[in-house]
């Protein structure tokens, strides 16, 4: 459920986003990054009209403590090694999901995509439309790996983990690892 929803709010941002381009679409997205974490730090005291008194949502910097270990079909994950499979095995999963999206009519599509949008836009390709399935399939499998995070952690804590020097770094290994390359 909350790979869908994640889905869904990365493709509201990517209709936001819509009109950047390069430099300036990443600065976007970060920035998106960052008032989220100031969001989840700050919303502890939220005024609503149903209630007298304000809602604590996050719980600020203690963060959400105490979550349920990964249950598939009363199957509960529960040791660092099962933990270690399972990552693993969600790895293979996404691995082989991505790259059987990269070598269907999408995957050609965002390729042409990337090499020249006005030539892939003349050709009939509908460039918005997978953007934006682009910004959803990529939000969708980061909400994956944030919540088998969440729960091997066993708290959702906003911490200096998830800060901008993070995602400069992961961008740092994409580009040394091959735009474009999913082994890199």
């Amino acid at each position: 459920l909350i790979v869908l929803i994640v889905a869904a709010v990365g493709y509201g941002i990517g209709a936001i986003s819509m009109r950047l381009s390069g430099d300036y679409l990443a600065i976007v997205t970060l920035g998106f990054g960052q008032v989220f974490l100031q969001l989840a730090l700050t919303m502890t005291r939220v005024s609503v009209p149903w209630r007298d008194r304000p809602v604590d949502f996050t719980r600020g910097p203690n963060g959400i403590n105490n979550l349920d270990n990964l249950n598939f079909f009363g199957y509960e994950i529960a040791s660092l090694t099962q933990y270690y499979y399972c990552f693993l095995l969600l790895l293979v999963i996404v691995y082989i999901t991505v790259t059987h999206l990269n070598r269907s009519r999408i995957g050609r599509s965002w390729r042409a995509i990337r090499e020249d949008e006005l030539a892939a836009e003349v050709m009939g390709i509908p460039t918005r439309r997978l953007k934006l399935l682009a910004f959803a399939i990529g939000a969708g499998i980061a909400a994956l790996a944030g919540a088998t995070d969440a729960a091997f952690q066993s708290s959702v804590v906003p911490n200096p983990r998830y800060s901008a020097l993070t995602l400069i770094n992961l961008y740092a290994m994409v580009v040394l690892g091959g735009l474009g390359s999913l082994p890199g």
